[in-house]
């Protein structure tokens, strides 16, 4: 008896928000082969054996008909993959740390080096954390959220106002909760209309975006939180058009859906070559039976049925051939060309699919591969991602530590590459030569020198960021009269305590010395040899 199935668009029904998730074609097609559910197939190539086909692990097939769309509502799936597929994870791991684990650079006229090195320390225990697992989350699911924590605020009264700078009482600062899109943060109805100080909601890129988002810190719906935007960190994978926004919850997509096509089609390759490779060595048989006239009548048919299968048995159990007096056994190997190429390409378009380099993913280069052709999509993420939150914490992390607002800054990211042991004494020597060159120039005095000495190694592109504020006020009062033997005029000056000019240094020589013009010069007391060769 057969019956229909139905199979539902859900492509159309995703701008209703009725996302209905789709299973992967194979199991699709095991529902439709299996018990009383038929379904006639027209124009469809099947072979289980070699894996082809539909209905197969074929990579040919399942990039015919990608299931990657709704992924990003398919929780159970993206859960079920970040539990069991190694390369998803590490994808993961490498977009959400290497945008922050080599640290940024602070550079402030009006900031201390001691305090900046003690407030960088707190920029790693308090805000990179937080950030990391934001940037995961939102990898993982498409955004993600984190509630700034602030001592004193965590009532349902106060996460409804605005997150003013200005409240922040010293200490008050704990660090970011990272929050999981459907289990911990939802937007709300209500959209942002207004920017400024009103709402502390500044970026132009806001305005109709949620003005408030339900959070519960356990997942339980009972237990909700109405907090406003401006408390909260909201972090999207990728950017989407107005109306795929919108179907997002004003986030992105999950990595997944991204990848989904490039995984399926590497995993399914990697089986496919060791199906190949396992039928690569074939057993050749040779019997004496099937050379005789045995195999006429079907006696003789089943006694070498019978025989293959003792042989099957006794090495499947003995790891044992056991032939006849006549028999004769041989292994021939199939040449097989192009497979390393394959897995290579398949590699490179996972790694590409990930925005992962290989060498992260594998474990190991792929041929002319290096991390540094990834390195644009990190720097891109620093720009785009990391440093707004950036530009929203530092103050916040500064009042916490110090009751002020933080002094005029800026900052810049740290190089990605690590430097060899002859780069960084390079780097060190052309450091040094600097500062010396302007130290015996005046243009730095000791204070400065020290201080940009400590500066070498935690932040050697900007050595010079805590000029003295003293010696700098001192050369600026000098006036532009100020040259480069200024110093060595001043110093002539003092020993022949002459004056200002050439002119009564002159004057004085007349007076106390003679005149040069009509006084005769001394004759030099120079010993007289008396000695003479005689020619």
């Amino acid at each position: 008896m057969e019956t229909t199935t139905t199979l539902v668009d859900t492509y159309s029904n995703d701008y209703k928000g009725e996302h209905v998730h789709q299973k992967s074609l194979s199991d699709l097609a095991k529902q439709l082969t299996i018990g009383s559910n038929r379904v006639k197939l027209g124009d469809v190539f099947t072979n289980t054996q070699l894996d082809l086909g539909f209905g197969t692990n074929d990579p040919a097939i399942e990039a015919l008909y990608p299931q990657a769309r709704t992924l990003t509502w398919n929780l159970q799936r993206i859960e079920a993959i970040m539990r069991a597929d190694p390369f998803f994870v590490r994808a993961l791991e490498y977009r959400s740390t290497k945008p922050i684990i080599k640290g940024i650079d602070i550079s402030s006229s009006e900031i201390e080096a001691e305090r900046i090195q003690e407030f960088y320390k707190q920029v790693n225990t308090k805000l990179h954390p937080g950030m990391r697992e934001a940037i995961f989350e939102a990898d993982a699911f498409g955004w993600s959220g984190a509630l700034v924590v602030i001592d004193g605020h965590m009532n349902k009264r106060k996460l409804q106002t605005p997150l003013r700078p200005e409240e922040i009482r010293r200490g008050k600062f704990l660090g970011l909760k990272p929050l999981t899109r459907w289990y911990q943060i939802n937007p709300s109805g209500e959209m942002i209309t207004k920017l400024g100080k009103e709402s502390e909601i500044y970026d132009p890129r806001d305005l109709g975006t949620p003005l408030y988002y339900n959070v519960s810190f356990d997942g339980d719906k009972g237990n909700m939180y109405k907090v406003h935007r401006s408390r909260l960190l909201i972090t999207s994978r990728n950017r989407l058009s107005y109306i795929e926004k919108k179907v997002e919850h004003y986030g992105g997509t999950s990595l997944l859906e991204q990848a989904f096509e490039s995984l399926s089609r590497y995993h399914a390759l990697v089986a496919q070559i060791h199906r190949i490779l396992q039928k690569s060595v074939i057993p050749v048989l040779k019997m004496e039976e099937l050379a005789s006239s045995a195999l006429q009548t079907k006696a003789g048919q089943k006694l070498v049925e019978k025989k293959i299968e003792m042989m099957r048995q006794n090495l499947s159990s003995n790891n044992l051939f056991v032939i006849g007096e006549g028999d004769d056994i041989s292994f021939e190997e199939a040449s097989i060309v192009g497979l390393a190429e394959q897995l290579k390409q398949a590699r490179l378009q996972l790694a590409a699919a990930l925005n992962t380099p290989p060498s992260i993913l594998f474990h190991e280069m792929q041929g002319g591969e290096s991390d540094q052709e990834y390195y644009d999509f990190i720097r891109h993420r620093q720009e785009f991602m990391v440093r707004p939150m950036y530009d929203k914490l530092l103050d916040i992390l500064y009042r916490s530590e110090y009751g002020t607002a933080i002094p005029e800054y800026s900052i810049s990211f740290k190089p990605l590459e690590d430097p060899t042991l002859e780069q960084i004494a390079k780097a060190r020597k052309t450091n040094v030569e600097a500062i010396d060159l302007l130290y015996r120039m005046g243009v730095l005095n000791k204070k400065t020198v020290m201080d940009s000495l400590s500066d070498i190694d935690s932040n050697p592109t900007d050595i010079f960021r805590n000029l003295d504020p003293e010696y700098y006020s001192f050369v600026e009062g000098l006036g532009t009269e100020e040259g480069y033997h200024t110093d060595e005029i001043r110093l002539a000056q003092a020993l022949n305590q002459g004056g200002d000019g050439y002119m009564e240094t002159k004057q004085g020589g007349r007076i106390n010395g003679g005149d040069p013009e009509t006084s005769s010069k001394p004759t030099p007391d120079l010993p007289v040899n008396k000695e003479r060769k005689e020619g």
